[in-house]
């Protein structure tokens, strides 16, 4: 599929956001070997939640918004340490699970927050989010000629 991808004109990946799939991350580093590969937060949570009650859950995912929303390496780490020291002992294979998971949750902190959480509400204190790239930016994969099919890819045998 991601051969497929590069065929039909996807040149280069920016950021390829996972589902945790084994052999994706290769699979994606392989095609674009400048692709940073970041596992998705959506999922990290879900899968957190298979390990706690459900009468933690709530907890639990206001801690780890502390980690998914940090700025920052150095506050994500904080912030996962002190959800490490809370959940631990209760729950050891969740904090296990981000623990392995680490390496590929931490690459959106290189790039502007804007970017990477402009599709998240508005954080409190004032901050202002800008508006995500829209489909005319140049960042943005869809910006792409389109098929006859109304896909993003350009067509197979051009005119």
């Amino acid at each position: 599929m991601l051969t497929d991808l590069k065929n039909h004109g996807v040149a280069d990946v920016l950021i390829a956001c996972c589902d945790g799939l084994k052999g994706l991350p290769a699979a994606i580093t392989a095609t674009w070997p400048q692709a940073t590969v970041q596992t998705c937060v959506v999922h990290l949570v879900r899968n957190s939640l298979r390990y706690a009650s459900k009468a933690h859950w709530s907890k639990i995912t206001a801690d780890l918004k502390n980690v998914y929303r940090a700025t920052t390496l150095a506050n994500a780490e904080t912030a996962f340490a002190e959800f490490a020291e809370t959940w631990r002992d209760k729950y050891p294979a969740m904090v296990r699970m981000w623990e392995n998971a680490w390496g590929e949750f931490v690459p959106s902190l290189d790039f502007p927050w804007e970017y990477v959480h402009s599709s998240l509400p508005q954080p409190q204190g004032g901050r202002e989010v800008p508006p995500p790239p829209t489909a005319s930016s140049p960042s943005t994969l869809d910006s792409g000629p389109r098929s006859a099919g109304g896909g993003t890819f350009p067509p197979n045998n051009p005119p």
